[in-house]
């Protein structure tokens, strides 16, 4: 079904893209919670032994001429690929262009067992993209190491980006840092935009220190953005 018209390979790629976490065959696979754990074992060996026979066509669709289906592709590959998989994730992205990677950045940013294990090599690849051409790269390279955590120069990098969805995701991702966010916090809090500014007092809130609540109490105060405003009088009231 893979190598057949277009309209069918875009219906077996969001099958098997239907879970976050795994490769699924829709319908098929939809009651696997519900299954005895004995049942579970196996039908998740016939989904590895499913992965293994269609990665090579999964791989072909990457450079495929539809750009719907290059990035279903790039998503179903991600759950394809494991730490032992023989074929390295990098060099695949790597080739592709910038809409592809973004695909599989998602797909790893929503799938923690996916994330697992990866060589030095994908993460060299995704920081890499923090400093890529388009802002959409740029965005979900940033997403993806906030979750991975302990990304700390590639936040503070995406706080000073010149694209505000960037610097919004990176003010996301700070509280991964732990108390080690406190600094870049700061500047996120001074941000020019509005919506970065919300971003990064939701971001101190779940952080919870002390220390950020003068400047809290001052955007509650006096910030010219009423969503600013708003935002910081909610943060201030959080236990």
């Amino acid at each position: 079904a893979l190598a057949r018209h277009r309209d069918i390979v875009l219906r077996v790629l969001r099958d098997l893209d239907r879970s976050p976490s795994r490769v699924t065959l829709g319908p098929l696979t939809a009651a696997r919670a519900r299954l005895e754990a004995a049942q579970r074992k196996r039908l998740d060996a016939a989904l590895g032994q499913l992965a293994s026979a269609v990665a090579p066509v999964v791989h072909k669709l990457l450079t495929h001429r539809d750009p719907l289906i290059r990035r279903r592709a790039a998503s179903v590959m991600v759950k394809l690929h494991t730490a032992k998989t023989t074929t390295p994730l990098a060099p695949l992205l790597g080739k592709q262009g910038w809409r592809v990677r973004v695909a599989a950045y998602r797909a790893l940013e929503r799938c923690s067992r996916c994330r697992s294990g990866r060589p030095k090599a994908l993460w060299s690849l995704v920081t890499g993209s923090t400093k890529a051409s388009h802002w959409r790269e740029r965005e979900g390279a940033i997403r993806l190491l906030g979750v991975r955590g302990g990304a700390t120069n590639a936040l503070r990098h995406g706080l000073d980006d010149k694209n505000g969805f960037v610097r919004q995701a990176a003010a996301a991702a700070l509280p991964g840092l732990g108390s080690g966010a406190l600094p870049l916090l700061q500047r996120a809090l001074r941000d020019r935009l509005p919506e970065v500014r919300v971003t990064a007092i939701e971001a101190a809130a779940k952080v919870g220190s002390a220390s950020l609540r003068p400047t809290l109490e001052r955007l509650a105060k006096a910030d010219p953005s009423a969503a600013v405003r708003q935002a910081a009088e909610r943060a201030l009231k959080r236990p």
